[in-house]
């Protein structure tokens, strides 16, 4: 889904560069945080992949001259010096420095101002939003890990003949039943 987040990203900062372009003190910075809401929550998902993205990488870099070439060729194009295992986790770090942004922004605001209830709302939504992910990454290493590496021990063994990627399903049932559950506001 890093189409999807790509996609959130430019969207949510037009409307930011829109909102600053705007010389007033009655600014609403809240409303693209807002709009975005539910689409953030697709970072948890994001965060599913993230790992096994990196060991795909590492794997056809290990494995193939060629992939090994282009990833180093590309890097050596681009104005910055990150590998692409390193970018993939630029999107998450986003999100986590939102919450500072906003309660920066609270901070300098007065409560009179006309967005500061709104601030709030969004800095407890984004703060909710990153506990939840916090959460599913310490999921994903004392669950979802484990499941898979018994999976994978399953699969090796001579003894034993079963469908693939039957256990890797359970997983995903219970990250959609989470992810409505933050979307509804359930804990």
């Amino acid at each position: 889904n890093i189409n999807d987040i790509y996609e959130t990203h430019i969207e949510l900062h037009a409307m930011l560069q829109k909102i600053g372009e705007q010389k007033t003190e009655r600014r609403i910075i809240s409303k693209p945080f807002k709009a975005y809401k539910d689409r953030f929550a697709m970072y948890a998902q994001y965060l599913l992949g993230l790992e096994d993205a990196d060991a795909e990488i590492e794997q056809v870099r290990n494995t193939n001259s060629k992939a090994k070439q282009l990833l180093q060729d590309g890097r050596q194009q681009v104005e910055f010096n990150f590998e692409l295992n390193e970018l993939l986790k630029l999107p998450m770090q986003h999100l986590l420095r939102y919450p500072l942004t906003v309660k920066r922004l609270a901070e300098k605001s007065t409560e009179s101002h006309c967005d500061y209830r709104d601030l709030m709302e969004v800095l407890a939504d984004l703060e909710d939003l990153n506990k939840y992910i916090n959460e599913t990454k310490k999921d994903i290493s004392s669950t979802i890990n484990p499941i898979r590496n018994l999976q994978e021990l399953i699969r090796k063994s001579p003894s034993v003949h079963i469908e693939s990627d039957k256990l890797d399903t359970y997983g995903c049932i219970l990250m959609d039943e989470m992810l409505t559950e933050w979307k509804n506001g359930e804990s």
